[in-house]
């Protein structure tokens, strides 16, 4: 719930230098060091070629997977680290 309280209450989501693989397929790097803001207030429209990564970057906010390195983050609060959380989708 994070992520969507985030963006319903003004709070930013943010990927910050983020890198991944995904777990059935590890010699492919999907992300490497891949930074997004999504600033209070502001919409975002992710769009891009066929298995560019715009359903990986929800994948990774709604924690389906977690990150190699980097950071995801909803209101402040880290979303990939010990702590399990289940969010909204967006």
């Amino acid at each position: 719930m994070l992520a969507a309280q985030a963006l319903g209450k003004g709070g930013s989501v943010e990927l910050r230098k983020v890198s991944f693989r995904y777990p059935t397929r590890p010699e492919v790097q999907v992300f490497c060091q891949f930074s997004l803001t999504v600033a209070p207030g502001c919409s975002l429209a992710l769009v891009g070629q066929s298995g560019s990564g715009k359903s990986t970057v929800i994948s990774l906010i709604q924690r389906f997977y977690d990150v190699e390195a980097g950071q995801v983050s909803a209101l402040h609060t880290m979303l990939h680290s010990g702590c399990i959380l289940l969010l909204a989708a967006l």
